[in-house]
């Protein structure tokens, strides 16, 4: 007899009944393995992305800002001197430094958020399996 009552065979088979059906059992060694490694190639990608918005922000900002600069000039050599008096009173440099600004202040914050999304899913990833398994298998 085994510690719940029953013979020790009965009660070997039932386990694996219960293993066989998912009910119970924890994800295998290899999906354990397989996420581990998702999860630092994620974290590595999230890193690199935190670490690189500041330069590429600032990299972007003198870009934009030498455009509307330039604009200024184009503007002045094709449509004489009024034209660049109208492009210089739009100040295109303000409202694109502004938005830069804006960007700078809200792309570290949605680097962490969009990461710890990441890692929800992938910790998800052996529940969202079995449940597909079994919406699957009604089916066939």
């Amino acid at each position: 007899m085994s510690r719940n009552g029953f013979p020790a065979e009965r009660s070997q088979r039932s386990t694996d009944q219960d293993n066989s059906r998912g009910r119970g059992s924890r994800p295998a060694p290899l999906l354990r393995i397989v996420i581990a490694v998702a999860v630092a190639v994620w974290s590595l990608m999230a890193w690199i992305g935190y670490n690189a918005a500041d330069p590429v922000v600032a990299w972007l900002g003198s870009i934009v800002l030498g455009v509307i600069e330039n604009g200024q000039g184009v503007a002045e050599a094709f449509g004489g001197k009024p034209a660049g008096e109208v492009v210089k009173a739009l100040d295109g440099g303000g409202l694109a430094g502004q938005i830069l600004a804006l960007v700078q202040i809200i792309i570290k914050p949605a680097i962490v958020v969009i990461w710890a999304l990441g890692i929800v899913a992938l910790m998800m990833l052996p529940l969202l399996a079995s449940l597909g398994r079994r919406i699957i298998g009604r089916f066939q």
